[in-house]
């Protein structure tokens, strides 16, 4: 599994730009969470059910939750605590 990290820094940047540093940081830390979780995930999935199939539908599950979830970003940054 990847994620887009130049989009991914690109949007964390507009969001906060006075602490776009912090947004990097935040948005490497998903990446290292999704190769540590993520990753064994499919196989454990396939030795459970003993198919490679419903390890394919939680990655399309997963891609499709993905992409509407970022239909609902708001375009305005958050603002500063």
């Amino acid at each position: 599994m990847r994620l887009p990290y130049a989009a991914l820094y690109t949007r964390t940047a507009a969001l906060v730009p006075e602490r776009a540093g912090a947004a990097m940081g935040f948005v490497n830390m998903l990446g290292i969470l999704m190769i540590l979780v993520g990753t064994p995930l499919p196989g454990r999935l396939a030795d459970w059910t003993g198919s490679f199939r419903a390890s394919f539908i939680a990655l399309g599950a997963f891609t499709l939750v993905t992409c509407i979830a970022v239909f609902c970003l708001r375009d305005e940054p958050s603002p500063v605590i």
